[in-house]
């Protein structure tokens, strides 16, 4: 692995959270593109673009209404090292414990262990989720 500390450049400058989360984006794409490319198993590529900063697919998000399309993924932030992520770290420092990504989205809305990223179209779906996040009383909105 590249990084041997995902925890310290999350916690650190705001373009190296930019970076990570660019990188789990990208996976989304790549997951589309394994997809439509029928890659599976050691022949798939999307994989390493979350694995390098320690994450891990949790499920992949699909519309089955467009031929299957990938649109998202929900990532989880898993250290190797297995420490305790909360060890005097101020909440708004923590590392996310969930990630969820879309494709052509640009927004971020971070509560407290939960961000919501991507890249261009999807903006407005990011942007209404966290608007229903905060309607709801979701604290940690940014």
């Amino acid at each position: 692995m590249l990084y041997s500390n995902t925890r310290t450049l999350l916690r650190s400058e705001p373009n190296q959270k930019r970076s990570i989360t660019a990188s789990l984006i990208q996976g989304v794409y790549v997951s589309e593109r394994d997809h439509q490319q029928n890659r599976v198993d050691h022949n798939a590529l999307a994989l390493i673009w979350w694995k390098i900063f320690d994450f891990e697919l949790i499920q992949l998000l699909v519309d089955n209404d467009v031929e299957s399309t990938i649109f998202g993924a929900i990532f989880e932030y898993k250290p190797r090292d297995n420490r305790n992520e909360n060890d005097d770290i101020p909440p708004q420092n923590r590392p996310p414990k969930y990630v969820i990504a879309f494709r052509d989205i640009v927004a971020q809305v971070s509560p407290e262990n939960v961000w919501l990223t991507g890249h261009s179209l999807g903006a407005a779906i990011a942007l209404q989720i966290g608007k229903t996040m905060a309607r709801q009383g979701i604290s940690g909105i940014l």
